[in-house]
């Protein structure tokens, strides 16, 4: 500021002179979308147009590039912030995407207030689809890096679009990180994505598992058997094994009578289960005692080296 003496002072780029270091653009626009220019390709992307006389008030601050701005409605303090793309706009006025005055609740022609500022580079951004039309893409992730190139900023809670084979795409930026508002011009982003607004999880199908029959105490009681052969449990509960063995060597008939049938079978039939007759036992006994008594006949005949010896000397 120049002091002249008569009491104010006259802004030094009045005379020409350079804005000191530091200063910040600040100016108010009539707001108007892109297709009053006839450039709806400006649609796609976060940048808007100004006039030339923001290019020249911004060369006087030396405003750093990339030029980076914070666009808001001062009704209701909602705000937002974006790049440039072309200075070509007709003095007064400015144009932003129609997703951004929707983001910022204004309308064609409403004032806006955009002022310069310096937003730290990106390192972490999630985004929510509103729809599951995004996630259904072949490759959302590169979809998405790709149209982000046409972005200069991101801010938290925000409602971005992009466009994809002629179909819009909406997304609300749920993080940023390191800050609220981040520049994501020649930067490293990680990249996440939240489950679309209309994102519901498919219904678990679960097979009822099948009930097995009890036993009770009593059942399973009764059918374990005891170590001494018998089962415990009620009377007439099954017996394993009750018969008794027999050898052919046996003199007596065993005591069990029950397994032995004496019945004659009838002619021409078949009966199973019956014992042999007495007379055969006894043949089959006789045949092998007297085998018995001619083995050890043979072995009381039979000596080991009885022949006599000779030598070549006699």
């Amino acid at each position: 500021m120049q002091d002249f003496g008569w009491g104010f002072r006259v802004p030094r780029e009045a005379f020409g002179g350079a804005a000191p270091r530091g200063s910040r653009f600040e100016n108010y626009y009539k707001c108007h979308s892109p297709g009053f220019i006839q450039r709806p390709e400006l649609e796609q992307g976060g940048k808007i147009i100004l006039p030339p006389s923001a290019l020249d008030s911004l060369t006087r601050l030396h405003i750093e590039y990339p030029m980076l701005f914070e666009i808001s409605n001062p009704n209701l303090g909602r705000r937002t912030h974006c790049g440039v793309l072309e200075f070509i706009a007709q003095e007064g006025f400015c144009h932003i995407p129609y997703w951004m005055m929707q983001h910022l609740l204004i309308e064609e022609g409403q004032m806006v207030l955009i002022k310069s500022t310096a937003l730290p580079l990106g390192k972490y951004v999630k985004l929510q689809p509103h729809t599951t039309a995004f996630i259904d893409i072949s490759n959302p992730r590169a979809v998405l890096e790709n149209a982000l190139r046409k972005f200069a900023t991101l801010t938290k809670d925000e409602v971005i679009m992009i466009n994809y084979n002629n179909k819009n795409y909406y997304l609300t930026v749920l993080e940023t990180k390191p800050a609220d508002a981040i520049s994501i011009i020649e930067t490293d982003l990680v990249l996440d994505f939240a489950p679309p607004l209309d994102y519901k999880e498919p219904p678990r199908t679960t097979t009822p598992a099948q009930p097995i029959p009890s036993k009770s105490v009593d059942e399973t009681t009764s059918q374990t058997p005891s170590p001494g052969g018998s089962s415990v449990g009620k009377p007439g509960s099954f017996k394993a094994f009750p018969g008794s063995g027999m050898r052919l060597k046996d003199s007596t008939p065993p005591s069990h009578s029950a397994t032995a049938f004496s019945v004659t079978p009838p002619a021409g039939g078949l009966t199973f289960g019956r014992s042999q007759p007495p007379s055969r036992a006894k043949k089959e006994e006789s045949d092998s005692e007297s085998e018995e008594e001619e083995e050890e006949d043979n072995k009381k005949k039979f000596v080991a080296f009885s022949g006599a010896g000779y030598s070549l000397k006699k």
